[in-house]
Protein backbone atom coordinates (compact mmCIF):
# COMPACT_ATOMS: atom_id res chain seq x y z
CA UNK A 1 0.00 0.00 0.00
CA UNK A 2 1.02 3.87 -0.32
CA UNK A 3 1.46 4.00 3.23
CA UNK A 4 3.65 1.31 3.53
CA UNK A 5 6.05 2.67 0.37
CA UNK A 6 6.11 5.99 2.42
CA UNK A 7 6.83 4.37 5.81
CA UNK A 8 10.19 2.44 4.07
CA UNK A 9 11.56 5.46 2.11
CA UNK A 10 11.87 6.82 5.63
CA UNK A 11 13.66 4.45 7.12
CA UNK A 12 16.01 4.10 4.51
CA UNK A 13 16.46 7.62 4.44
CA UNK A 14 17.52 7.19 8.21
CA UNK A 15 20.07 4.15 7.72
CA UNK A 16 21.67 5.29 4.77
CA UNK A 17 24.62 7.47 4.45
CA UNK A 18 24.20 11.51 3.89
CA UNK A 19 25.66 12.16 0.21
CA UNK A 20 29.15 13.67 -0.04
CA UNK A 21 28.21 17.81 -0.34
CA UNK A 22 29.86 19.54 -3.68
CA UNK A 23 32.06 22.56 -2.68
CA UNK A 24 32.44 25.07 -4.83
CA UNK A 25 35.55 27.53 -4.88
CA UNK A 26 36.14 30.18 -2.88
CA UNK A 27 34.84 33.86 -4.92
CA UNK A 28 36.75 36.94 -4.57
CA UNK A 29 36.90 40.70 -5.19
CA UNK A 30 39.51 40.26 -8.10
CA UNK A 31 39.89 37.03 -10.66
CA UNK A 32 43.27 38.17 -11.80
CA UNK A 33 46.51 39.48 -10.33
CA UNK A 34 45.91 43.39 -9.29
CA UNK A 35 48.01 46.23 -11.04
CA UNK A 36 50.94 46.80 -8.36
CA UNK A 37 50.65 50.70 -9.23
CA UNK A 38 47.46 51.04 -7.24
CA UNK A 39 48.75 50.02 -3.86
CA UNK A 40 52.35 52.30 -4.49
CA UNK A 41 51.79 55.93 -2.63
CA UNK A 42 52.58 58.54 -5.45
CA UNK A 43 55.90 60.02 -5.11
CA UNK A 44 56.00 63.35 -4.31
CA UNK A 45 58.73 66.00 -5.30
CA UNK A 46 60.09 68.33 -3.07
CA UNK A 47 62.71 71.23 -4.02
CA UNK A 48 65.03 72.00 -1.76
CA UNK A 49 65.85 75.69 -1.28
CA UNK A 50 68.98 77.39 0.69
CA UNK A 51 68.28 78.85 3.79
CA UNK A 52 67.44 82.36 3.70
CA UNK A 53 70.37 84.25 5.99
CA UNK A 54 70.83 87.78 7.18
CA UNK A 55 73.37 88.41 4.85
CA UNK A 56 71.57 86.98 1.92
CA UNK A 57 68.87 89.89 2.64
CA UNK A 58 71.10 93.07 3.31
CA UNK A 59 72.92 92.06 -0.35
CA UNK A 60 69.78 92.16 -2.09
CA UNK A 61 69.57 94.45 -4.84
CA UNK A 62 66.95 97.35 -4.77
CA UNK A 63 64.57 95.81 -7.34
CA UNK A 64 64.57 92.29 -5.86
CA UNK A 65 63.81 93.87 -2.61
CA UNK A 66 60.87 95.65 -4.49
CA UNK A 67 59.70 93.13 -6.50
CA UNK A 68 59.01 91.05 -2.84
CA UNK A 69 57.73 93.80 -0.64
CA UNK A 70 55.42 94.87 -3.74
CA UNK A 71 52.58 92.66 -2.54
CA UNK A 72 52.30 94.08 0.96
CA UNK A 73 52.47 98.06 -0.07
CA UNK A 74 49.75 100.32 0.04
CA UNK A 75 48.81 101.99 -3.12
CA UNK A 76 50.59 104.91 -1.38
CA UNK A 77 53.45 103.42 -0.53
CA UNK A 78 54.03 101.75 -3.67
CA UNK A 79 54.06 105.89 -5.29
CA UNK A 80 57.00 106.80 -2.57
CA UNK A 81 58.91 103.05 -2.75
CA UNK A 82 61.23 105.05 -5.15
CA UNK A 83 62.23 107.04 -1.99
CA UNK A 84 63.63 104.22 0.22
CA UNK A 85 67.11 102.87 -0.15
CA UNK A 86 68.11 99.61 -0.30
CA UNK A 87 68.67 99.39 3.45
CA UNK A 88 65.24 99.79 4.22
CA UNK A 89 64.21 97.86 1.94
CA UNK A 90 66.32 94.49 2.84
CA UNK A 91 64.97 95.75 6.96
CA UNK A 92 61.20 95.55 5.90
CA UNK A 93 62.02 92.22 4.11
CA UNK A 94 63.48 90.76 6.77
CA UNK A 95 60.73 91.84 9.04
CA UNK A 96 58.32 89.84 6.45
CA UNK A 97 60.52 86.93 6.02
CA UNK A 98 60.87 85.92 10.58
CA UNK A 99 56.85 86.56 10.15
CA UNK A 100 56.23 84.05 7.67
CA UNK A 101 54.81 85.94 4.95
CA UNK A 102 57.85 85.28 2.14
CA UNK A 103 58.14 81.81 1.75
CA UNK A 104 61.47 80.01 0.26
CA UNK A 105 59.97 79.59 -2.59
CA UNK A 106 58.84 83.01 -2.99
CA UNK A 107 61.74 84.44 -2.25
CA UNK A 108 64.05 82.52 -4.55
CA UNK A 109 62.09 82.62 -7.56
CA UNK A 110 62.44 86.45 -7.60
CA UNK A 111 66.17 86.25 -6.45
CA UNK A 112 67.16 83.22 -8.17
CA UNK A 113 69.57 80.56 -6.74
CA UNK A 114 71.52 80.73 -10.19
CA UNK A 115 72.01 84.39 -9.44
CA UNK A 116 73.73 83.81 -5.71
CA UNK A 117 76.08 81.09 -7.47
CA UNK A 118 77.69 83.77 -10.07
CA UNK A 119 77.75 86.02 -7.22
CA UNK A 120 80.09 83.39 -5.60
CA UNK A 121 82.17 82.93 -8.58
CA UNK A 122 82.79 85.88 -9.49
CA UNK A 123 84.49 86.51 -5.93
CA UNK A 124 88.48 87.70 -6.06
CA UNK A 125 90.26 83.82 -6.29
CA UNK A 126 92.78 83.22 -4.23
CA UNK A 127 96.52 83.67 -4.96
CA UNK A 128 97.53 80.82 -7.36
CA UNK A 129 100.78 80.04 -5.20
CA UNK A 130 98.29 79.18 -2.17
CA UNK A 131 95.69 77.19 -4.15
CA UNK A 132 98.67 75.00 -5.49
CA UNK A 133 99.99 74.68 -2.08
CA UNK A 134 96.76 73.76 -0.70
CA UNK A 135 96.11 70.96 -4.06
CA UNK A 136 100.04 69.55 -2.58
CA UNK A 137 98.92 69.61 0.54
CA UNK A 138 95.72 67.30 -0.26
CA UNK A 139 97.30 65.30 -2.44
CA UNK A 140 100.30 64.69 0.41
CA UNK A 141 97.40 63.66 2.80
CA UNK A 142 95.71 61.10 1.01
CA UNK A 143 99.71 59.79 -0.53
CA UNK A 144 102.08 57.70 1.39
CA UNK A 145 105.66 57.09 0.18
CA UNK A 146 107.18 53.87 1.76
CA UNK A 147 110.57 54.48 3.05
CA UNK A 148 113.94 53.49 1.08
CA UNK A 149 115.34 50.27 0.26
CA UNK A 150 112.11 47.87 2.01
CA UNK A 151 110.73 45.12 -0.21
CA UNK A 152 107.23 45.57 -1.62
CA UNK A 153 105.26 42.32 0.40
CA UNK A 154 103.09 40.01 -1.75
CA UNK A 155 99.43 40.34 -1.43
CA UNK A 156 98.85 36.21 -0.01
CA UNK A 157 101.02 35.50 2.79
CA UNK A 158 102.63 31.85 1.69
CA UNK A 159 102.67 29.28 4.55
CA UNK A 160 106.70 29.14 5.69
CA UNK A 161 108.13 25.98 4.94
CA UNK A 162 108.67 23.18 6.99
CA UNK A 163 112.40 22.88 8.82
CA UNK A 164 113.90 19.02 8.04
CA UNK A 165 114.74 19.49 11.79
CA UNK A 166 112.78 18.50 14.69
CA UNK A 167 112.03 21.54 16.95
CA UNK A 168 113.92 24.04 14.59
CA UNK A 169 111.91 27.20 13.47
CA UNK A 170 111.14 27.22 9.70
CA UNK A 171 112.45 29.35 6.71
CA UNK A 172 110.45 32.06 5.83
CA UNK A 173 109.90 33.07 2.00
CA UNK A 174 109.28 36.39 3.33
CA UNK A 175 113.27 38.50 2.60
CA UNK A 176 114.25 40.34 5.09
CA UNK A 177 114.29 44.01 4.58
CA UNK A 178 117.65 45.94 4.10
CA UNK A 179 117.16 48.91 6.52
CA UNK A 180 116.38 45.96 9.43
CA UNK A 181 119.25 45.25 11.15
CA UNK A 182 119.36 43.22 14.55
CA UNK A 183 118.86 39.91 15.22
CA UNK A 184 115.86 37.86 15.87
CA UNK A 185 115.70 35.35 18.58
CA UNK A 186 113.98 32.80 16.10
CA UNK A 187 115.79 34.27 12.87
CA UNK A 188 113.77 33.23 10.16
CA UNK A 189 110.24 32.21 11.85
CA UNK A 190 108.55 35.43 11.60
CA UNK A 191 108.06 37.00 8.53
CA UNK A 192 108.82 41.18 8.87
CA UNK A 193 106.10 43.52 9.69
CA UNK A 194 104.27 46.24 7.50
CA UNK A 195 107.05 48.66 6.02
CA UNK A 196 106.72 52.03 7.68
CA UNK A 197 105.37 54.90 5.86
CA UNK A 198 106.64 58.64 6.17
CA UNK A 199 104.72 61.16 4.52
CA UNK A 200 106.32 63.48 1.74
CA UNK A 201 107.35 66.85 2.75
CA UNK A 202 105.06 69.61 2.88
CA UNK A 203 105.50 72.81 1.41
CA UNK A 204 106.18 75.97 4.03
CA UNK A 205 105.34 79.72 3.43
CA UNK A 206 105.78 82.97 4.80
CA UNK A 207 103.21 85.14 5.65
CA UNK A 208 103.27 88.52 7.30
CA UNK A 209 100.38 89.20 9.83
CA UNK A 210 97.57 91.91 9.08
CA UNK A 211 96.68 93.80 11.49
CA UNK A 212 94.79 97.42 11.94
CA UNK A 213 97.09 100.74 12.68
CA UNK A 214 95.28 100.74 16.13
CA UNK A 215 96.75 97.70 16.98
CA UNK A 216 99.63 97.87 15.43
CA UNK A 217 100.38 101.89 14.54
CA UNK A 218 103.85 101.43 13.71
CA UNK A 219 105.06 101.32 9.74
CA UNK A 220 108.75 101.10 10.11
CA UNK A 221 108.26 97.00 10.37
CA UNK A 222 105.64 94.41 10.78
CA UNK A 223 103.99 92.66 13.58
CA UNK A 224 105.41 89.65 13.01
CA UNK A 225 105.72 86.96 10.99
CA UNK A 226 103.74 83.58 10.28
CA UNK A 227 105.81 80.07 9.26
CA UNK A 228 103.43 77.30 8.00
CA UNK A 229 101.75 75.18 5.47
CA UNK A 230 97.68 76.18 4.32
CA UNK A 231 95.23 74.52 5.35
CA UNK A 232 93.02 74.27 1.93
CA UNK A 233 88.91 75.18 2.66
CA UNK A 234 86.02 72.74 3.56
CA UNK A 235 82.34 73.21 4.36
CA UNK A 236 83.22 73.87 7.69
CA UNK A 237 86.13 76.62 7.91
CA UNK A 238 87.57 78.85 5.33
CA UNK A 239 91.09 78.82 4.11
CA UNK A 240 93.49 79.21 7.08
CA UNK A 241 97.15 78.61 7.76
CA UNK A 242 98.81 76.23 10.71
CA UNK A 243 102.45 77.26 11.96
CA UNK A 244 104.56 79.53 14.15
CA UNK A 245 104.48 82.95 14.57
CA UNK A 246 107.24 84.82 15.38
CA UNK A 247 106.30 88.43 16.56
CA UNK A 248 108.39 91.85 16.35
CA UNK A 249 109.71 93.90 18.90
CA UNK A 250 106.38 95.28 21.36
CA UNK A 251 106.73 98.38 22.52
CA UNK A 252 104.52 100.72 24.55
CA UNK A 253 103.85 102.51 22.11
CA UNK A 254 100.82 104.48 21.07
CA UNK A 255 99.44 106.08 17.76
CA UNK A 256 102.33 108.23 16.41
CA UNK A 257 104.63 106.06 17.54
CA UNK A 258 104.22 107.99 20.76
CA UNK A 259 105.84 106.57 24.29
CA UNK A 260 102.97 105.05 27.29
CA UNK A 261 103.87 105.95 30.54
CA UNK A 262 107.51 106.71 29.94
CA UNK A 263 110.46 105.10 32.14
CA UNK A 264 107.77 103.30 34.37
CA UNK A 265 108.10 99.43 33.62
CA UNK A 266 104.81 97.77 35.43
CA UNK A 267 103.08 100.75 33.24
CA UNK A 268 104.56 99.56 30.09
CA UNK A 269 104.10 95.96 30.59
CA UNK A 270 100.71 96.36 30.89
CA UNK A 271 100.12 98.11 27.84
CA UNK A 272 102.83 95.77 26.05
CA UNK A 273 100.35 93.08 27.31
CA UNK A 274 97.40 94.48 25.68
CA UNK A 275 98.42 94.67 22.43
CA UNK A 276 99.74 90.79 22.49
CA UNK A 277 96.29 89.81 23.73
CA UNK A 278 95.16 91.80 20.55
CA UNK A 279 97.40 89.92 18.16
CA UNK A 280 96.91 86.40 19.79
CA UNK A 281 93.30 87.61 18.95
CA UNK A 282 94.44 88.05 15.38
CA UNK A 283 95.94 84.74 15.27
CA UNK A 284 93.10 82.96 16.55
CA UNK A 285 95.84 81.86 19.81
CA UNK A 286 95.72 82.87 23.78
CA UNK A 287 98.24 82.99 26.21
CA UNK A 288 98.26 79.14 26.30
CA UNK A 289 99.71 78.73 23.15
CA UNK A 290 102.56 80.79 23.68
CA UNK A 291 106.10 78.82 23.57
CA UNK A 292 108.68 81.67 24.79
CA UNK A 293 108.56 85.32 25.51
CA UNK A 294 111.98 86.84 25.77
CA UNK A 295 112.32 90.75 27.69
CA UNK A 296 114.72 93.49 26.96
CA UNK A 297 114.85 95.87 29.89
CA UNK A 298 116.87 99.00 30.64
CA UNK A 299 118.47 99.04 34.11
CA UNK A 300 117.46 95.55 34.54
CA UNK A 301 118.26 95.32 38.79
CA UNK A 302 115.76 98.76 39.18
CA UNK A 303 113.16 97.40 36.72
CA UNK A 304 113.59 93.74 36.41
CA UNK A 305 111.16 92.60 39.41
CA UNK A 306 108.32 94.62 37.90
CA UNK A 307 108.64 93.25 34.45
CA UNK A 308 108.82 89.58 35.94
CA UNK A 309 105.41 89.91 38.25
CA UNK A 310 104.11 91.33 35.44
CA UNK A 311 105.08 88.22 33.36
CA UNK A 312 103.57 85.73 36.17
CA UNK A 313 100.57 87.48 36.46
CA UNK A 314 99.58 87.22 32.51
CA UNK A 315 100.32 83.61 32.34
CA UNK A 316 98.13 83.03 35.36
CA UNK A 317 95.32 84.63 33.29
CA UNK A 318 94.95 87.23 35.45
CA UNK A 319 93.58 85.04 38.64
CA UNK A 320 91.07 83.44 36.30
CA UNK A 321 90.32 79.74 37.61
CA UNK A 322 92.07 76.96 35.49
CA UNK A 323 93.90 79.56 32.50
CA UNK A 324 97.19 79.24 34.17
CA UNK A 325 99.80 78.11 31.85
CA UNK A 326 103.59 78.81 31.04
CA UNK A 327 106.39 79.29 28.47
CA UNK A 328 109.70 79.68 28.31
CA UNK A 329 111.09 83.37 29.31
CA UNK A 330 114.01 84.96 29.12
CA UNK A 331 115.23 88.73 30.63
CA UNK A 332 118.00 90.29 29.01
CA UNK A 333 119.25 93.74 30.54
CA UNK A 334 120.21 96.65 28.17
CA UNK A 335 121.88 99.83 28.41
CA UNK A 336 119.01 101.29 26.17
CA UNK A 337 116.09 100.80 23.78
CA UNK A 338 115.15 103.32 20.68
CA UNK A 339 112.91 105.13 20.90
CA UNK A 340 114.16 106.62 23.94
CA UNK A 341 111.95 106.41 26.95
CA UNK A 342 110.72 102.66 26.42
CA UNK A 343 112.21 100.80 29.35
CA UNK A 344 111.07 97.57 28.12
CA UNK A 345 110.62 95.48 24.82
CA UNK A 346 108.48 91.80 24.56
CA UNK A 347 109.36 89.41 21.90
CA UNK A 348 106.95 86.33 21.72
CA UNK A 349 106.93 83.10 20.09
CA UNK A 350 103.37 81.46 19.39
CA UNK A 351 102.09 77.98 17.90
CA UNK A 352 99.61 78.87 15.65
CA UNK A 353 97.00 76.33 15.00
CA UNK A 354 94.56 77.87 12.57
CA UNK A 355 94.66 81.47 11.62
CA UNK A 356 92.51 82.63 8.83
CA UNK A 357 94.11 83.29 5.37
CA UNK A 358 92.01 87.32 5.24
CA UNK A 359 94.54 87.73 8.29
CA UNK A 360 97.92 87.03 6.59
CA UNK A 361 100.15 88.48 3.65
CA UNK A 362 102.00 86.05 1.63
CA UNK A 363 105.08 87.11 1.33
CA UNK A 364 106.29 86.60 -2.52
CA UNK A 365 109.87 88.30 -3.28
CA UNK A 366 110.14 89.50 -6.75
CA UNK A 367 111.79 87.12 -9.03
CA UNK A 368 111.22 84.03 -6.67
CA UNK A 369 109.01 81.13 -7.97
CA UNK A 370 107.14 79.67 -5.08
Amino acid sequence: SASAKTKKAKTEARTSPAPAMKMSPPTYPFTSIPDPTLFTRPTVTRTLYPSITATTIKTLKWGDARDLMLPFLSEDEKATIHKKTRADLSKLLGARINAGDVTPQQFWAVVGVEKVQQREKKKAPLDPAVVEAMLKNKMNAAMRSPAAGSLPLPSKRPSPEKSPVPGKPGTSPFPRPMHMTGGSPTPGAHPPGPTPFMSLPRPQYKYMLRVPPSIWPSTSYPPGIVIGEPIPPSHLAPPSVSGTFYSSAILALGPGDKIVDAGIAIKQMKSIFNRLDLILLKLNATHSDILSMTAHVVDIHKNGKDVLDAHGRYMAGDGKKGARSVCAWTMIGVSGLMPAGCVVQLEVKVVVRRVMMTNLILDRPLGVKI
